[in-house]
């Protein structure tokens, strides 16, 4: 019977879970401003571990649910030369390792790429392929995976694969273990979001969300679309434009959806911009209901 807690136990070296100091990006990077993680003040050693053992069983919990449903991406992008199609891997800096960086998404697999300061292209396949790209894989002496790897983080989860074959259930693994992990950290910072009251909470909400964009998931509309709604508020037309930018990358159903505050009319349409935005975020997390949210176009 399948136990979600051997998700974070090695069975094999193709059940491997090591923590790696990969390679980082060419230019400094800001790590994020306005969550720490760090415990707050107050909070024992005791009730530290016991949140910390709570959190696992929570991701063990939905990575567990994931592959028992069987419920797996049909496609996976990631970073590719445009002159010879060399696949982009991560190399350890303390242990020998080539890893596989996979992304869910052609917009997660370009931030990765823009962040880094690598100017290659992205490309994908259809699980359909997969035993082409398992053969390339293994030429290329692949010996670890890692799924939907933050570009701002120098610590990420790394999976071993067995004699340097990645397989689909090891795939599988890898990406039920990330999605978990991301859907919990995410809607905890969505939750800090929601608590948050004050003068200063248009602040502390767009650095919760900065941090979910550039921490968690950056394949969010409802998180860019937030974020230039707040920066156009504080009169920050830099970083405005920048999530504006970022936010038409989603296709058609995310076009005009940003809107400036001035006379009644324009605050209005502001505020209704501003819930339905609030409205999807709750959604995707699955924090909310709905009939039928806007959805990127295909293959976003």
């Amino acid at each position: 019977m399948f136990n979600p807690k051997n998700l974070f136990r090695s069975k094999g070296e193709d059940r491997e879970i090591v923590s790696l100091h990969l390679e980082t990006p060419s230019r400094p990077l800001n790590p994020g401003q306005g969550v720490s993680a760090a415990s707050p003040q107050g909070v024992t050693p005791d009730k530290a571990a016991a949140s910390k053992k709570a959190a696992g069983d929570e991701i063990g919990r939905r990575a567990g649910e994931l592959m028992k449903a069987g419920r797996f991406p049909a496609k996976y992008f990631f970073g590719a030369d445009a002159l010879t199609g060399s696949v982009v891997v991560a190399k350890g800096n303390e242990q020998v390792r080539k890893s596989l960086l996979l992304f869910t998404s052609p917009l997660l697999a370009r931030d990765f790429l823009r962040i880094a300061g690598n100017p290659s292209g992205v490309a994908g396949f259809s699980m359909d392929h997969f035993p082409l790209w398992q053969r390339r894989w293994k030429a290329l002496g692949i010996d670890s995976l890692c799924i939907n790897r933050c570009p701002r983080c120098t610590q990420h989860a790394v999976f071993g694969v067995k004699d340097g074959l990645v397989t689909k259930e090891a795939l599988a693994h890898a990406w039920a273990v990330s999605w978990a992990t991301r859907s919990w950290r995410g809607e905890a910072l969505v939750r800090q979001l929601i608590a948050l009251k004050g003068d200063d909470s248009v602040q502390k909400s767009r650095a919760i969300l900065e941090t979910l964009r550039d921490h968690v998931d950056s394949g969010i509309p409802y998180v860019h679309w937030l974020i230039a709604l707040m920066a156009g508020m504080q009169g920050d037309e830099e970083e405005r434009a920048a999530a504006a930018s970022r936010l038409r990358e989603f296709g058609p159903a995310f076009a005009g959806k940003l809107t400036e505050r001035g006379d009644s009319a324009g605050n209005k349409r502001w505020a209704e911009a501003f819930s339905e935005a609030h409205v999807g975020l709750l959604a995707n997390f699955g924090m909310l209901k709905l009939k039928d949210p806007p959805q990127a176009s295909p293959g976003v």
